[in-house]
């Protein structure tokens, strides 16, 4: 075999490593950049989940007549198991 014919594919060997190194760089860079994207909607999902779980809760708060009642009915009940439970603690 000829000395230039192996020191050309052995320099075509490198290009391409070379090249292929660059596009997995690149890939990486993606990868990392769509995570973080990823990361940042998940946390704007749970946000968007806390404010509707707390509009829920304010409606069945500010319902109409009937069950404004039966919630403040509910919360009394919550704060008197409360109560006890803050007596129990104290004895």
């Amino acid at each position: 075999m000829d000395a230039n014919f192996i020191e050309t594919k052995v320099d075509l060997l490198i290009a391409s490593f070379k090249e292929i190194q660059k596009e997995r760089d690149q890939l990486k860079k993606l990868v990392t950049d769509q995570s973080t994207k990823l990361k940042d909607l998940q946390n704007e999902l749970n946000q968007y989940k806390d404010e509707y779980n707390n509009v829920i809760i304010a409606r069945n708060i500010m319902g109409s007549g009937l069950e404004k009642d039966d919630t403040r009915k509910e919360i009394n009940g919550l704060v008197r198991e409360i109560d006890k439970c803050i007596a129990l603690l104290n004895t």
